[in-house]
């Protein structure tokens, strides 16, 4: 068993991750240690931790993007799953109709509590989204857009 939760950080998950800390305030990367926290005391050790799931959704609206995700960890040895373990939310009016930035939204989420290790199952509510996220999981050189770079990076990553 694994008593240290130290880790090997893939390194795209990470570049991407780090260029973003830079954006966010004080207060939300307390926000990101606390949930760390909670997540680590529940599971008592890494290898307790067995998957995570994430559901993912947005919706475009005239003037912006909503979007959000819900993260699920499930455990080994009789623990009792972490349901819902974290969740986030986004409104992004300068985005546009981008079909995978709720993607990145959860995906950047995901390797800030430090989960990306861990065997994911993705389950997008929008289905074109959905089959954006295999496209770019098969032939990542198919993004069409930043988003879609830093998606299949992120993909790749977890």
């Amino acid at each position: 068993m694994q008593d240290s939760w130290l880790r090997k950080p893939d390194p795209a998950a990470r570049a991407i991750a780090g260029n973003l800390i830079a954006l966010w305030s004080e207060r939300q990367l307390k926000l990101f240690r606390t949930k760390r926290r909670r997540i680590r005391a529940h599971f008592g050790a890494a290898d307790n931790i067995a998957a995570s799931a994430l559901t993912i959704a947005h919706r475009p609206t005239p003037r912006a993007v909503i979007g959000g995700y819900q993260l699920k960890v499930d455990a080994h040895r009789g623990i009792k799953s972490l349901d819902p373990a974290s969740e986030g939310y986004f409104l992004d009016t300068a985005a546009g109709d981008t079909l995978l930035l709720a993607v990145c939204w959860a995906l950047i989420h995901l390797v800030q509590l430090q989960l990306e290790r861990y065997p994911l199952t993705i389950y997008h509510l929008d289905a074109a989204a959905l089959a954006r996220c295999n496209a770019v999981i098969a032939d990542p050189d198919c993004a069409a857009d930043a988003i879609e770079r830093m998606a299949a990076r992120l993909l790749a990553a977890v």
